[in-house]
């Protein structure tokens, strides 16, 4: 019995120093391309089409004791979107929100907007560069943590009332942060018979925490490392078939920590996209599996009707947390919608069509 409950509390100490490990390594979210501003800002006003909307709602070991929920909400799009029939080079705007929290233990918040700048640089080519700013709050209540040194042997289990030795330099803390980023993106003008692209991909670098914020921790004037991030994604029809393979992957490295996941989703189209007109609207299904580095094994589920994108997915643990939690890694649902036309805010013209031609897929 006593064997058990210093497991038990070893364990639920362990949580505790993972989240603090993964705040170290900023965001992990499974659907990381739902999260386009978290992995690089050059990736504002870079959607398919005109706006673009995300929404994740991500879960992290929930048969601990402390359960971690991810709120992540980002809008972007182009600027000065009048002129985009007139010119080869144009702006683009992002906003995001994330909240990362575990019941009233440990909470940060996240707000940022990011700026782009990009240019087409021939019908197939195109090289955006972009640079963001946040706002971050951390908080932590150390009083809910139960940690091992406050293991009592007369009762037999956790007692609040012993000193547990730790001492937090603050238990909240506010700060900014930037980043910067560049990514280069390929559409292709050709399509098979079922309307999907015969080949299209981008591929990105990010930098983030450039100025090293400083961050809660058990050390003074502890600070976050640069956090350095490489991405892609790409969409290639399988020969005149109605499927289509959309390969992605995420390498990020923040000092001696270090992230990556790959993987790739098999869609098969109901309806393709056209690049002449906007009336003939996409509809997909797709099947994917992803593999995150030491960590999890990643199935995905998603259905796009239109410009609307769902996608759910569920992180099976096969990594060192494995011994804590079995396989129950966490649940994650994204949504994303593409104003492709620019019916939202009557920004759309026939030229949209013509750029839409170029930004298709990705």
């Amino acid at each position: 019995m006593l064997h058990y409950l210093e497991n038990k509390i070893f364990g639920v100490f362990f949580l505790i120093l993972l989240s603090f490990s993964l705040n170290g390594q900023d965001y992990q979210f499974s659907q990381f391309n739902k999260a386009p501003l978290l992995i690089n800002p050059a990736n504002a006003g870079m959607g398919k089409g005109y706006n673009r909307f995300n929404l994740i709602y991500h879960t992290q070991h929930p048969t601990s004791n402390f359960v971690f929920q991810n709120y992540h909400f980002s809008a972007d799009g182009p600027i000065f979107s009048h002129k985009m029939n007139t010119s080869r080079g144009y702006l683009g705007l992002g906003f995001h929100a994330f909240q990362e929290k575990s019941a009233n233990t440990f909470s940060k918040l996240d707000i940022g907007i990011t700026l782009s700048s990009y240019v087409d640089i021939d019908d197939n080519n195109q090289l955006s560069f972009g640079f963001q700013t946040d706002f971050i709050q951390h908080t932590i209540n150390t009083s809910s943590v139960q940690w091992a040194s406050q293991y009592n042997n007369s009762l037999g289990g956790h007692d609040p009332t012993i000193n547990s030795g730790e001492a937090f330099f603050s238990n909240s803390l506010i700060t900014f942060n930037t980043a910067t980023g560049l990514l280069w993106k390929n559409s292709t003008k050709d399509q098979n018979l079922s309307g999907i692209d015969i080949a299209s991909f981008q591929i990105g670098y990010g930098a983030f925490n450039l100025f090293k914020p400083r961050k809660i921790s058990l050390l003074a004037n502890d600070r976050a490392f640069v956090r350095h991030v490489i991405h892609g994604r790409g969409l290639f029809a399988i020969q005149e078939l109605k499927y289509g393979i959309a390969p992605q992957f995420l390498i990020q490295k923040q000092g001696p920590h270090f992230d990556a996941t790959a993987g790739a989703d098999v869609k098969y189209y109901v309806k393709g996209d056209t690049k002449y007109t906007g009336f003939v609207r996409e509809c997909n299904l797709g099947m994917g599996l992803f593999y995150r580095y030491n960590d999890a094994i990643i199935p995905k589920f998603s259905i796009q009707i239109n410009d609307l994108n769902i996608s759910l997915s569920y992180d099976l643990s096969v990594g060192p947390v494995n011994n804590f939690n079995g396989t129950v890694g966490g649940f994650s649902i994204g949504i994303q919608y593409n104003d492709t036309y620019g019916v939202l805010f009557n920004q759309g013209n026939m030229h949209v069509v013509n750029r839409s031609r170029k930004m298709r897929k990705l």
